[in-house]
């Protein structure tokens, strides 16, 4: 697991019971070191806009 999710694993598991996401797999670089952030923003606001600001605001991306 990246650093970053690892060390926001609780905030973000607070985050998807608030927004009733029942389940929430990380994968891709999201579980090794190549993370790329402007990857997983560009991604999240195409398919889950509500999700994406969420994060951006937890993550202080």
């Amino acid at each position: 697991m990246h650093e970053l999710v690892e060390a926001k694993r609780q905030q973000i598991g607070e985050l998807c019971s608030t927004l009733a996401i029942r389940r929430l797999d990380p994968f891709g670089s999201a579980v090794d070191d190549s993370f790329d952030a402007a990857l997983v923003w560009q991604v999240l606001n195409e398919k889950l806009p509500v999700l994406d600001k969420a994060l951006r605001h937890l993550l202080d991306q």
